[in-house]
């Protein structure tokens, strides 16, 4: 792992040599490095790249673009598996923002940015918050990768958890064995 490391760092310097420090390109290579690290476990380090990656998005790229959604969408996970569920809220609302208008509205990013949102409020116990994001989110996969997909199915399954939480058994139960014959037909 560690040579990984090393492999992104040198990526990036050399982008830096060639590009400049505050380049687009540099910001990908950064978003590289800050999940190399989220992915080791190292929250504070990855958040340090993903931030520094923004900062160069927000210069060089419209308020707007796709990109600083993915960024700002990067953070909120961070936040959110920090414990930090009011920052995580902030940004997973601007970039869906920003996802709405940039996308068509049945785009599989926008499922993804709904589904995280919706997470984060199920976690929190907003059961009423999360469960338009869900159907939303499941509509929009359903559309783009049919009713009987391996993410259809992980979305149901979310929902399932989230109807237990709210005491709504009855609907957690249906969403759960609509998952399980999904995932059991793609085995």
């Amino acid at each position: 792992m560690a040579s990984k490391s090393r492999l992104i760092k040198s990526r990036l310097k050399s982008i830096e040599a060639a590009f400049g420090p505050d380049h687009p390109k540099v910001a990908s290579s950064l978003d590289e490095l800050a999940h190399f690290y989220k992915v080791q476990g190292n929250i504070k380090r990855a958040e340090s790249f993903y931030t520094r990656a923004l900062r160069i998005k927000r210069k060089s790229l419209r308020e707007d673009h796709p990109e600083i959604a993915q960024s700002l969408n990067n953070l909120a996970v961070l936040y959110d598996k920090m414990g930090d569920y009011s920052e995580a809220e902030l940004l997973y609302r601007n970039a869906l923002t920003i996802v709405e208008h940039a996308f068509d509205p049945d785009h599989l990013y926008l499922a993804c940015c709904l589904k995280n949102l919706a997470v984060l409020y199920k976690s929190q116990g907003k059961y009423e918050k999360a469960e338009p994001l869900y159907k939303r989110s499941l509509a929009i996969r359903e559309k783009r990768l049919g009713r009987f997909h391996a993410d259809v199915a992980v979305v149901l399954r979310s929902m399932a958890s989230l109807y237990k939480r709210a005491g709504k058994n009855h609907e957690a139960k249906k969403f759960k064995e609509r998952a399980k014959s999904i995932f059991s037909k793609a085995s």
